[in-house]
């Protein structure tokens, strides 16, 4: 079974686990993110859901086009407790973070897809999300839209040419046809899995196409075909 749901917002930031002083952000969620915005929206503990919900087939759409603000903040110094230091009369440390917002000020959208043991998130979805969603930080919230469980879709591993709508992994077993029109951006060291220990795994690169059109893929991957809302669309998991 495969559902679909849109999460929407004003603003978002996905950091990027390399980023130390600076928080840098990722353009699209994480699968690990969506992981855990699946598990927030089941509602289930934070230490309970990473073996289960790794199992799951998860593919990202881009629905709006995305730009960076850049800000800085100064942050309490607490490397070392004193009465100074924590009303801020020692020193601050000075922080950068990226914050994403939509292009010319709407609202940000990604449309999730997952495909695999869903039943209980399908069940979850009539009733509603038991915890609020965020789109990377807690201060961030956003909300849910469109959703969609999909009976009719398949499952390939390889293909000759197709539009693919997601965000497309940096294989070398795939091939992207240049278009003239269209501009592919690369997102490098995405995480993809994280251990019990909530330390990153597997990194990976993927591909997108910057005004959210399709990229025209072909070649060996974990492939799907659905008719969505929209109509019937095609993807990469992730």
């Amino acid at each position: 079974m495969m559902c679909a749901f849109d999460i929407k917002g004003y603003l978002a930031h996905f950091r990027r686990v390399y980023s130390t002083t600076s928080s840098l952000s990722y353009v699209f969620p994480p699968r690990t993110t969506v992981m855990g915005l699946l598990a927030a929206i089941v509602g289930k503990n934070r230490d309970s859901y990473y073996e289960e919900y790794s199992q799951l087939k998860i593919a990202i759409s881009i629905k709006s086009k995305i730009r960076k603000l850049v800000f800085s903040s100064n942050y309490l110094d607490t490397d070392s407790i004193s009465h100074s230091n924590l009303r801020g009369i020692k020193g601050r440390v000075p922080v950068t973070r990226e914050i994403l917002v939509e292009n010319n000020g709407g609202i940000i959208c990604y449309r999730i897809f997952v495909a695999g043991e869903v039943g209980e998130i399908v069940e979850v979805f009539k009733r509603g999300p038991c915890y609020p969603v965020a789109l990377g930080v807690a201060n961030f919230l956003g909300w849910i839209e469109r959703f969609n469980a999909i009976n009719g879709f398949s499952i390939f591993n390889s293909c000759e040419q197709l539009n693919i709508s997601t965000v497309v992994p940096n294989l070398k077993s795939i091939t992207i046809e240049p278009e003239p029109s269209k501009r592919i951006i690369l997102e490098e060291r995405v995480p993809r899995t994280f251990d019990s220990y909530r330390r990153s795994g597997e990194l990976m690169n993927y591909l997108y196409e910057e005004s959210c059109g399709t990229l025209q893929v072909s070649g060996k991957a974990e492939f799907f075909k659905c008719k969505d809302l929209e109509g019937e669309l095609n993807g990469i998991f992730v």
